[in-house]
């Protein structure tokens, strides 16, 4: 009962601060020692610790689970993290966490090891699944959660380490709430030279036919 009242009084986000019983609030961190204070049964908690603790980002979450794959959010978009990679993280760190049980002696809660084994290691991830899911029916590109500006996503081309605009070309700072799974390698520069030789190539491609030259341009966008 005492590791169920403590469990219940879980509360969000707070490292280091204790319940008015002394006991440390899951997914919190014991003040004596550092370390997580997790549950073996209660693992809603873990998935928030685990995000809070490697996929925050100041403007929002960097990790999603689209369609039963995890994503994470770098270079400006979302790519698929493997399960297995995951898991290998979620071994040492669940290794490193605690746990609290009650002392037969003393009848008094304590904090443990936690057990990191193949079973907590999937229990963690289902529960990581399910607390960064979005639905599959969202679009690439779209707004997650309160966007920080009020633009249409198909407007917007995410490049190396801006937003690009397209109808203002003008440039907004990333953000993990913008969900895409595509974007440029590089940066668009305005006073980049014109491309001769390209052009070169497409007028002996073409031999001058301006219309083909016209639907290219419209079919790369």
């Amino acid at each position: 009962r005492r590791i169920r009242d403590a469990e219940n009084r879980c509360e969000r986000g707070v490292a280091f601060k204790s319940e008015p019983n002394g006991c440390v609030p899951l997914g919190g961190r014991d003040p004596r020692t550092g370390r997580i204070v997790l549950s073996l049964k209660r693992t809603l908690p873990t998935a928030d610790a685990y995000v809070r603790e490697f996929h925050l980002h100041p403007r929002g979450r960097t990790l999603v689970s689209y369609a039963g794959v995890l994503m994470e959010w770098h270079g400006n978009r979302y790519a698929e993290v493997e399960d297995q990679a995951v898991k290998n993280r979620l071994q040492v760190w669940l290794h490193n966490a605690l746990r609290y049980i009650v002392n037969r002696k003393t009848e008094l809660l304590e904090l443990v090891d936690f057990e990191s084994n193949p079973g907590t290691i999937k229990s963690a991830l289902d529960s990581i699944h399910a607390f960064a899911h979005i639905p599959a029916s969202t679009p690439s590109p779209s707004w997650l959660g309160k966007q920080t500006v009020d633009l249409p996503p198909h407007e917007v081309l995410p490049c190396r380490s801006t937003l690009l605009h397209l109808p203002t070309m003008r440039k907004y700072d990333p953000t993990p709430q913008f969900f895409a799974v595509n974007a440029l390698e590089f940066d668009p520069d305005p006073n980049a030279p014109e491309p001769r030789e390209w052009h070169q190539f497409l007028h002996q491609l073409f031999d001058g036919d301006i219309e083909s030259l016209e639907l290219l341009q419209e079919w790369f966008g």
